[in-house]
C-alpha cells in the first residue's frame, strides 16, 4: 500500500491515536532507542570522561541532559523511549591531568551506533550548529583537507585514529583551552570554514601561541554571520480588493510579508523579488541572464549550484525521469528498482545515488559533489511570488526564468511536482508503518499548496516480497560550492 502524508495530516492522526481504549485489549509499550558510539581521545577512559546528548548545544553537559561514564573499552551508550536525541550532537567532557576539560563534540546523524567523538567530529559539529547542513560541513571540510594534502578517508565522522589529522587535533586542542562555552561553537565554525590565517594551515601547522591568539582575536571581532535564506519572492500586497494584488502597501493590513526582507530592500531586476540567481554553463563559468542554453543555476545567496532539467525525454537529465530512492544505510526495495526509469532508458542509471554519480563523474559546471538537496533546502529555493502556471493551470514554485524545466512528480498522484530530497524520518509508531520502510519528506512544488511538505512511505530491501511498490520519483541535484 503506498502512504503519503503532509505535516498536517500526520499531525491529526498520531493526534487521534492518542486516547485510550476502554477494552481489555493489551497495553501498548513505547519502543525504547539506543544511541552508541566512542570517544576517540586516548586519555578517555571511565574515570574521567563523562558523555551527555547536548539537547541545549550549549557545548557543556547541564544537569537535565544526563551524563554517563565511559565504559572500561571508551564506549558510551544511551537508551531513550524518544528518537530525538538521534539528530542532536554527543557531547564529551575529558577532564586532562594538566587541570584542563576538553569539550568534544559529534553532530547528530539519525543512526543508532557507530558515533566517534574527537577533534575532527568537533568542528564538524560546530559548523553544524551554526548553520551548516551535516553534508555541507562534511564536505568543506573535507575539500580543504584534501587541498593541503592531507589524505582522508571517505568519511570524517568515522575517523577514530587521527592518522594524518595529528597536527589538526593538535590545534584544536589549543584552541579549545582559550575559549568558554559561549563562544566555543561560533570559533570552531569559523575556523572550519576557512582553515587558513595568515599564512599558516590549522591542518598542516602546528601554530604558535600568538598566532593562535591573533586568530581568535580577529574571529571574535568579526560580526556574527548566519546562515543566509532566501525570502519568499512574494512583491504583492493584499489591500482589501478582490480582483487583484498591489505593489504599495496597504494601510488597512500592515505588516505583510512584502514589506519585509530581500524582497523588498535587494530586489534583483532579473528575478523582480529577492533571488539573486546566475546561470552557468557546463564548466560552471557564470553566463549571461539572457542565455537561451545553460546547465546550471548557482543561487547567489547560500551559494548552492543546482542542476538544469531537460525537455528531451531521450536526456539523462529529462525533468520527469524517475529514480528510485538510496540513501547512505538505505538500500532500495526491488519492486522499486524495477518501476525505476532506468529499464525504459536501457542504463544502469536506476536510484538516485547512481544518478549523483553520473553528474559527478560528468563535472556538471565544475562540480564532482552532486547529491540530492534536503527537504530545508529545496524550500529554501521555492519563489511564491511565481505566476507562470502549467499546461493544465497548476502555479509554477521555482522562478521560470532560471528553472523552465519543472518535474510533474509521480504518476500514480496528481501532477504535485515532488521530487526526492535526502531528509527522511523513521517511523516511531510502527502499527501504521510497513516494517521496514522510512518516511522521505518531499516538497509539493505545483498548484495552489504549494510549498506543502509531504511524507511518503518508502520501502527498503527489508520490506518482505511481493509488497508492490512505494513510489519512484524526479530529482533536481544540488552540489555545494566552497566559498
Amino acid at each position: 500500500m503506498k502512504r503519503h502524508y503532509s505535516l498536517i495530516a500526520s499531525a491529526l492522526l498520531l493526534a487521534g491515536c492518542g486516547g485510550s481504549s476502554s477494552g481489555g485489549g493489551a497495553t501498548n509499550t513505547a519502543p525504547t532507542y539506543s544511541l552508541s558510539g566512542q570517544v576517540a581521545l586516548a586519555e578517555a577512559n571511565s574515570t574521567n570522561t563523562k558523555v551527555c546528548v547536548d539537547y541545549n548545544q550549549n557545548s557543556r553537559c547541564d544537569q537535565t541532559e544526563s551524563a554517563i561514564a565511559l565504559d572500561s573499552n571508551g564506549q558510551f551508550r544511551f537508551q531513550s523511549t524518544s528518537k530525538t536525541f538521534y539528530s542532536r550532537p554527543v557531547l564529551a567532557e575529558v577532564a586532562l591531568a594538566d587541570n584542563q576539560t576538553l569539550f568534544l563534540s559529534t553532530p547528530g546523524q539519525s543512526k543508532e551506533k557507530g558515533m566517534v567523538i574527537n577533534e575532527v567530529t568537533s568542528l564538524i559539529s560546530a559548523m553544524v550548529n551554526e548553520g551548516s547542513t551535516l553534508t555541507v560541513a562534511k564536505e568543506k571540510l573535507q575539500q580543504q583537507l584534501t587541498d593541503a594534502g592531507v589524505a582522508v578517508g571517505d568519511d570524517l565522522l568515522t575517523i577514530s585514529q587521527p592518522n594524518g589529522l595529528e597536527v589538526l587535533s593538535e590545534n584544536v586542542r589549543r584552541v579549545l583551552g582559550k575559549v568558554n562555552s559561549h563562544e566555543q561553537s561560533r570559533i570552531l565554525a569559523q575556523i572550519a570554514h576557512q582553515l587558513q590565517f595568515a599564512g599558516q594551515h590549522f591542518a598542516t601547522d602546528a601554530l604558535s601561541e600568538q598566532t593562535i591568539e591573533q586568530w581568535l582575536e580577529a574571529i571574535r571581532n568579526q560580526p556574527i554571520q548566519r546562515q543566509v535564506i532566501n525570502d519568499t519572492g512574494v512583491v504583492k500586497h493584499f489591500s482589501g480588493n478582490s480582483v487583484s494584488l498591489e505593489n504599495a502597501p496597504s494601510e488597512h493590513y500592515p505588516g505583510q510579508d512584502a514589506s519585509f526582507g530581500f524582497d523588498r530592500l535587494d530586489t534583483q531586476e532579473s528575478t523582480q523579488n529577492g533571488f539573486k540567481l546566475v546561470k552557468l554553463d557546463g564548466n560552471g563559468n557564470p553566463l549571461p541572464d539572457d542565455a537561451e542554453q545553460w546547465s546550471c543555476v548557482q543561487d547567489l545567496r547560500t551559494g548552492l549550484i543546482w542542476e538544469n532539467k531537460s525537455a528531451d525525454e531521450q536526456s539523462l537529465q529529462y525533468r520527469d525521469r524517475i529514480f528510485t530512492l538510496k540513501l547512505p544505510r538505505f538500500e532500495p526495495y526491488a519492486e522499486d528498482l524495477a518501476a525505476s526509469g532506468c529499464h525504459d532508458a536501457g542504463d544502469n542509471i536506476c536510484t538516485t545515488q547512481d544518478y549523483a554519480e553520473q553528474l559527478s563523474q560528468q563535472t556538471l559546471c565544475g562540480q564532482t559533489n552532486w547529491r540530492l538537496p534536503t527537504v530545508q533546502e529545496f524550500y529554501n529555493l521555492i519563489d511564491f511570488g511565481e505566476q507562470s502556471q502549467t499546461e493544465t493551470g497548476q502555479q509554477k514554485g521555482l522562478n521560470q526564468r532560471y528553472f523552465p524545466q519543472q518535474s510533474l512528480g509521480h504518476t500514480d498522484l496528481d501532477p504535485y511536482g515532488y521530487v526526492w530530497t535526502s531528509t527522511v524520518k523513521f517511523n516511531q509508531y510502527n502499527a501504521y508503518a510497513t516494517e521496514g520502510s522510512i518516511q522521505s519528506a518531499a516538497v509539493r512544488l505545483l498548484g495552489e499548496d504549494r510549498g506543502q511538505i509531504e511524507y511518503f512511505e518508502i520501502y527498503s530491501d527489508m520490506v518482505a516480497a511481493d509488497s508492490g511498490t512505494s513510489f519512484q520519483l524526479p530529482v533536481r541535484m544540488v552540489a555545494a560550492k566552497g566559498n
